[in-house]
């Protein structure tokens, strides 16, 4: 008697190919978190050593870095500081704010050269700190309350939300930036009070972390 193969059936195969599909998205699901994960812990590192050599500038030099006036008479090592981030004092500078583009753009400059700050990225003589999804880090100020903060441009949302849950021990019940250390702003420089993914604050436009 002839033995008769039997293969799956249509169903079979359909029942097989959902839970191959499933356990795919969950592995993704579980790889996308723990690389979200470790992209926020570095963010927060980046932020925390930016902040605390700013303030151990300050104590060495008397002023923030980028704000610091005749820069070149003082950060003389590693070939010191280049001509467009030394200029006197007057206007802005030595104001005790990094309040222009241009002390912005030196006050990381100024923290190499003073051996405050390392591994830092130079695009078109321009030092940099990058974040996350193409953000950007930085010194620059907060116009409302007039202290110096830690700039982070172009976050994702979600990471911004994370970022003001961990940093200002916020509770699900709070509303997002609404108080603390971290204040989030649109494209007009106005304050925002949330984000939502794929929304027009998604990326935040800017954060500041005031130090």
């Amino acid at each position: 008697m002839k033995r008769h193969e039997q293969g799956f059936s249509l169903v079979e195969l359909g029942v097989v190919l959902v839970i191959v599909a499933l356990l795919a998205g969950g592995l993704l699901v579980g790889a996308r978190a723990m690389i979200q994960r470790g992209e926020m812990a570095d963010l927060v590192a980046k932020i925390q050593d930016l902040a605390g050599a700013a303030r151990q500038f300050k104590s060495r030099f008397g002023f923030y870095p980028g704000d610091l006036p005749n820069a070149a008479s003082f950060l003389t090592a590693h070939g010191g500081v280049s001509a467009a981030c030394s200029y006197g004092a007057g206007g802005q500078v030595g104001n005790g704010l990094v309040d222009s583009a241009t002390e912005s753009d030196c006050a990381l400059e100024h923290l190499e050269r003073a051996g405050l700050l390392a591994k830092l990225e130079v695009a078109g003589g321009i030092y940099r700190i990058g974040g996350p999804g193409g953000a950007r880090v930085s010194l620059w100020f907060d116009a409302s309350s007039h202290d110096n903060s830690v700039r982070i441009e172009g976050l994702a949302c979600d990471l911004a939300l994370e970022l003001d849950l961990k940093l200002d021990a916020a509770s699900a019940t709070n509303a997002p930036f609404s108080s603390g250390q971290v204040r989030a702003l649109d494209g007009a420089g106005a304050s925002i009070a949330s984000c939502t993914p794929g929304s027009a604050n998604d990326p935040v436009p800017t954060l500041l972390l005031r130090y």
